[in-house]
């Protein structure tokens, strides 16, 4: 029992490093929590800073911190529970998405859940992100935020149509990643304004749009021209 509880714990704070701060702060010499969504993750950094950066820190977000853990405890280190790998999985987006190391900042967990979903295999979740985020979001429609949310929505039900257990291992996965994006979406690093706006209308912004307007240019540069 011992081990899980330290596994689990490992996994938060091992995903909590963040990542993208530090580089930003570091290599870019630029507070990463005042540009741009204010998000502390691999598309903000990106954003801030160079597409080559991003993309490496992404890739270490998804397989460092996502993957890392849980194929740890499931083949190197084992655990008393089967359950473990599992919450080893979710608290290491918790960690990305609420950091103790900054005031629990942090990104959205969209590259760590990546590397979750690649840990445990499953495909058809991945397939899914891939044409609604990747395809429809970045490629078509060139702003990515509300196919994260489809995708988000549609994890448990892409778990339900694929398995004829009432209670699997996936559809706790799915779940606890679905609760944990929005909740971050909802949370957000940013105050919000409630000068023009009225808190419920920022309240479905943030879930559907991750954001408190709906404009995603003028969301993303309205800190950048206040520090030039």
């Amino acid at each position: 029992m011992y081990i899980d509880i330290f596994s689990i714990l490992l996994s938060y704070f091992w995903g909590a490093i963040p990542t993208a701060y530090l580089i930003a702060k570091y290599y870019a010499k630029i507070d990463i929590t005042k540009r741009g969504s204010q998000n502390i993750g691999a598309s903000n950094l990106a954003t801030s800073t160079n597409q080559l950066i991003g993309y490496l820190i992404g890739v270490f977000d998804a397989f460092g911190k996502g993957s890392l853990p849980i194929l740890i405890f499931l083949y190197i280190i084992p655990t008393q529970y089967e359950i473990t790998p599992i919450l080893c999985g979710l608290a290491s987006i918790a960690g990305h998405n609420w950091s103790p190391y900054i005031k629990f900042k942090g990104g959205r967990g969209l590259s760590t859940t990546i590397g979750v979903l690649f840990a445990f295999q499953m495909w058809p979740h991945i397939l899914l992100g891939t044409l609604f985020i990747g395809i429809m979001g970045r490629i078509m429609t060139k702003d990515n935020a509300f196919w994260t949310f489809v995708t988000i929505i549609m994890l448990p039900i892409i778990t339900m149509a694929t398995t004829t257990q009432i209670i699997e291992s996936s559809l706790i996965i799915s779940l606890g990643i679905t609760c944990l994006l929005i909740g971050k979406r909802i949370t957000s690093n940013s105050r919000p304004n409630l000068e023009n706006n009225k808190y419920r209308e920022i309240l479905i912004y943030r879930i559907i749009w991750d954001r408190d307007i709906k404009d995603h240019k003028k969301w993303i540069n309205r800190n950048i021209s206040s520090e030039s």
